[in-house]
């Protein structure tokens, strides 16, 4: 490898990732992912195109799933993304990906997930990886705080994605931005992560809720208002989180609520000093759904 990036007039690199340990940490089974990371964005530094057609062969590698070279491989895709034309090769890259992020092994999922984050600021690939739905709402409910964390700033990319495609076009469509069977699905798999143990999750999950329910306003509310009810709750209790951020995430997304759910009254007491009238308002029979009068164990 020295030898040839030498042939190619690229001894600095050679240095680099020497200076770097890289060579030695290459020869290292636990170290090689790190190694190869090092040596990709050094020859990123150096050479685009060169990155690019190595990249190409690596896809190759990665579609034929041999293990030996997959984790390297995917550690040296990561680095050097952006020499990709993702416009050919985008679809083999989310075929690849819907495998990794299937994976037992944690490294995977979270190399992919760090794919999928890059690749999601590119509206055209944004709008192809709506079709790894499925793996991501899995994937929302993983018990590594990374990967969770990770999925929704695919998922806030995506749909930012969608609101600026649509910006940019500077039309009024009447479909709507997701769909109503897609919204219900993030919805009902974001709600459980306002408890979750990691505030920034907790933080993200609710952003990420009160911009589901925005989006989906046109393919009408009425599927979507169970799910919302039942945020009620939680939203409420994390208004008084430790953390602020969560603190001001939770009443943001209660203020989104109230108007989703066309409950000014509920909207007026977000910021009351008083916090018990929310909560005795909330309980009033003719504003809980039956859904939430059942999530917390209401009886009328």
């Amino acid at each position: 490898m020295k030898a040839l990036l030498c042939c190619l007039h690229c001894e600095d690199v050679v240095h680099s990732v020497d200076h770097n340990r890289g060579w030695a940490r290459l020869l290292n089974a636990r170290s090689r992912r790190y190694a190869v990371a090092v040596l990709a964005r050094e020859m990123r530094r150096v050479s685009s195109p060169l990155c690019s057609r190595i990249t190409l062969h690596l896809l190759e590698l990665l579609s034929r799933e041999e293990p030996c070279w997959d984790l390297p491989a995917m550690a040296f895709l990561v680095e050097v993304l952006d020499c990709l034309d993702t416009r050919e090769c985008g679809d083999r890259v989310l075929e690849i990906l819907s495998r990794n992020l299937g994976s037992t092994d944690k490294k995977w999922r979270q190399l992919g997930l760090r794919v999928l984050i890059a690749l999601s600021q590119d509206p055209v690939m944004a709008k192809r990886i709506w079709s790894l739905l499925d793996i991501l709402v899995q994937l929302l409910g993983d018990e590594d705080r990374d990967t969770v964390w990770m999925t929704l700033s695919v998922l806030d990319n995506v749909l930012w994605s969608s609101v600026w495609t649509q910006l940019q076009k500077r039309v009024r469509s009447k479909d709507p931005l997701i769909s109503t069977p897609t919204g219900l699905q993030l919805a009902e798999a974001l709600r459980p992560l306002f408890d979750h143990e990691d505030s920034s999750v907790r933080e993200g999950s609710m952003v990420i809720f009160t911009r589901v329910m925005t989006l989906i306003v046109r393919a009408g509310k009425r599927p979507l208002k169970p799910h919302v009810c039942l945020s009620l709750l939680p939203l409420y209790f994390h208004r008084h989180d430790e953390n602020p951020v969560v603190k001001k995430a939770s009443r943001k997304a209660l203020l989104d609520v109230t108007r989703f759910l066309k409950r000014r009254d509920l909207g007026r007491l977000v910021n009351t000093e008083e916090p018990w009238s929310f909560g005795e308002c909330l309980l009033k029979p003719e504003i809980l759904c039956r859904d939430s009068r059942k999530s917390i164990g209401y009886c009328s």
